[in-house]
């Protein structure tokens, strides 16, 4: 029947399970967002690029209102703690001067932006199949150190049993589930809905959930010095 498959981050002890299906031959004819937002280091869409080329000046652009207050405190609104953060996106939208402040570098929109994208870039990825043998593994993908760390964790506890050994054992070592598997993507599903499709397509240009139509994505292996580019795993 063949083994099902588990993206790793062995560096950061994060997993991920493939798009479509665990099964080996189907991931390689399903498309993987979720590598592409984990690995692609983001920058601004086009779109918002277009939107925000003119930004309104800094400071007050009103003589009353909300955009009657100076930017620090239009700022210090848009990062308020008693505010989500899918919240303060939609006050964003509804202005382009809330916006260009949002977005600006260091803001709160492009901070959270950075944060669900690219977090396993410069890390040790592989594809694990449950089939795996701990010692069969190399020592490049799990360290010796880690290696040592799971055969404790086997012959002190028998209560892992034959599951402990599933993944060269790795799920022995408590990893977790990325930030972006229920980050951008969860709260923009949430809500799209209540949005017009103008302010849909706006909302997902700010978050960069999704990445232009370009094919000239390139995938890089910084232990190795190797790089390749493909259209099979660099669209979404």
């Amino acid at each position: 029947m063949g083994q099902y498959w588990k993206f790793f981050n062995l560096s950061m002890r994060e997993v991920a399970t493939p798009n479509g299906s665990d099964k080996l031959g189907t991931i390689a004819f399903v498309k993987q967002p979720f590598l592409v937002r984990s690995l692609a280091v983001p920058y601004t869409l086009p779109e918002l690029a277009k939107y925000l080329a003119n930004p309104p000046p800094p400071g007050r652009t009103a003589k009353k209102g909300l955009l009657s207050l100076p930017d620090e405190i239009l700022t210090m609104l848009l990062e308020s703690p008693e505010t989500s953060y899918i919240e303060t996106v939609y006050l964003a939208v509804t202005c382009k001067k809330l916006l260009s402040l949002a977005c600006a570098q260091g803001a709160i929109i492009s901070n959270t932006r950075d944060y669900y994208s690219a977090s396993w870039a410069h890390c040790r990825i592989a594809a694990v199949g449950d089939e795996a043998h701990l010692d069969g593994m190399p020592d490049s993908v799990i360290t010796p150190p880690m290696k040592e760390e799971i055969r404790d964790l086997l012959t002190t506890d028998h209560k892992y049993g034959v599951q402990g050994h599933l993944y060269a054992g790795l799920f022995l070592l408590n990893f977790q589930d990325p930030p972006c598997v229920n980050g951008l993507d969860r709260f923009y599903e949430d809500f799209r809905l209540r949005l017009s499709d103008a302010d849909c397509r706006l909302v997902a240009a700010a978050n960069a959930v999704t990445f232009p139509a370009r094919d000239d994505w390139v995938l890089i292996n910084v232990s190795k010095h190797e790089y390749s580019a493909s259209q099979n795993y660099c669209q979404k």
